[in-house]
Parts: structure tokens; sequence; C-alpha cells
């Protein structure tokens, strides 16, 4: 698939667990909603919520 050349902005959290004086663990979230909008993917938070439920029936 060829690039079609818009930006993302997208809004991360780092988290950095430093122990010691060295990387223990690194964390990096993505806000996903964001991310998916500006795809033009937009989420569909219920049918993930409602999944759950039909699955244990």
């Amino acid at each position: 698939m060829q690039p079609t050349g818009p930006r993302l902005d997208v809004p991360t959290a780092d988290f950095w667990y430093v122990e010691g004086g060295r990387i223990k663990e690194f964390n990096c979230y993505v806000g996903l909603s964001v991310m998916l909008a500006q795809l033009g993917v937009p989420p569909d938070f219920a049918a993930a919520v409602d999944a759950p439920a039909a699955a244990a029936s």
C-alpha cells in the first residue's frame, strides 16, 4: 500500500521504570481511538463491550 502523505497526531504516554540507575521496564501507551479516527477507522466500542457477553451465552 502506497503512503498518502497525511501526518498523524496521536497522543502517547511513556513510562520508564528505573532501578539502580538502569531501565528496568519501559511501557508506551498510544491513544488508539484517536489514531483509528485519523486513519478513518472509527472504533466500535459498543460491539467490543457486547462481544464478551455474547460469547458467554
